[in-house]
C-alpha cells in the first residue's frame, strides 16, 4: 500500500469534514502520518503488508469507537493496534 493510497483512503473516509478548517485539515493529516508509520513498522519489524482493507476496517472501527469508546470485535491484531493508535491521536486534539 503506497503513502498515496493511504493518503487518499484517509481523505475519502474524511470527506464530511470542512477542508477549509486548519484543525480539521490537520488531524487528516496526522491520522494519514500515523498510519504511514504504523505501516512502515509492522513491514520492517515481522514482514507484514498492511493492505487497503486493513486500513479500511481500522477507519470503519475507529468510526465505531469515536462514537462508543469500544473497540469493535472481529479485528485482526493489526487492526486492532491501528485502530488504538489513531484513536489515542484524536484524543489529542479533543
Amino acid at each position: 500500500m503506497s503513502d498515496d493510497q493511504i493518503k487518499l483512503l484517509i481523505e475519502s473516509m474524511t470527506d464530511g469534514l470542512d477542508k477549509s478548517d486548519p484543525k480539521a485539515v490537520k488531524i487528516v493529516n496526522e491520522l494519514a502520518t500515523e498510519t504511514l508509520k504504523f505501516r512502515d513498522k509492522l513491514h520492517d519489524e515481522n514482514g507484514f503488508v498492511l493492505t487497503v482493507g486493513d486500513v479500511r476496517v481500522a477507519l470503519d472501527a475507529l468510526d465505531i469507537m469515536v462514537k462508543t469508546s469500544i473497540m469493535p470485535i472481529g479485528l485482526s491484531d493489526e487492526q486492532k493496534a491501528l485502530v488504538q493508535i489513531l484513536f489515542d491521536k484524536l484524543t489529542l486534539f479533543q
